[in-house]
């Protein structure tokens, strides 16, 4: 997850990411740094995961449940390369084989939020599958800019403005096989 850090591909996976501007708030969040030193602002964005559930590993216990452990990364840098957010969230898995069946049969999905400064943003999203310890990452441009209420009331639902245009949507995960 390091700033010039290749791209891994043990885990393939499709990632979309958007702003996510509250619809009754101002444009941004106020977050104090100091006394001394002005507010930051930074908008709210939504990382969209998507991949087919049969990528992820479980161990089996004595009795029959199965154990999975996914790790989603994300760390954001400026122009700079200089680290200006991180999140890190784990998710545990644990199925009966019966479960399991329905779990494998549609693609797994998973969504972070995470709260980024204006401007230019190299986002770092990564998935560590901890019973294997196989990891894909992958590098995204995003620009994050500041909208007033007013700019942003003339946007529809679900179609903010995209990191990289033309936005191109994720599938419906649950109806369309994934594949990368």
């Amino acid at each position: 997850m390091e700033g010039n850090a290749p791209v891994a591909t043990q885990i393939l996976f499709d990632v979309g990411v958007w702003p996510n501007y509250p619809s009754n708030t101002a444009a941004g969040t106020q977050v104090p740094t100091s006394a001394k030193s002005k507010a930051v602002k930074t908008v709210p964005y939504e990382i969209h995961y998507g991949f087919p559930a049969s990528e992820i590993a479980f161990t089996e216990d004595a009795d029959g449940m199965l154990h999975g452990s996914l790790e989603f990364d994300v760390v954001a840098y400026d122009e700079l390369r200089k680290q200006v957010a991180l999140l890190t969230q784990t998710v545990k898995m644990n199925l009966t084989t019966a479960q399991y069946d329905d779990f494998a049969a549609k693609p797994y999905q998973f969504i972070q939020q995470i709260e980024l400064p204006r401007g230019q943003i190299s986002l770092h999203v990564g998935i560590l599958d901890e019973v294997t310890s196989k990891v894909g990452t992958l590098e995204v441009p995003v620009f994050v800019n500041l909208l007033t209420p007013k700019q942003r009331a003339g946007i529809p639902p679900n179609l903010a403005p995209a990191p990289c245009p033309p936005r191109c949507p994720l599938p419906a995960l649950d109806s369309v096989p994934l594949t990368h």
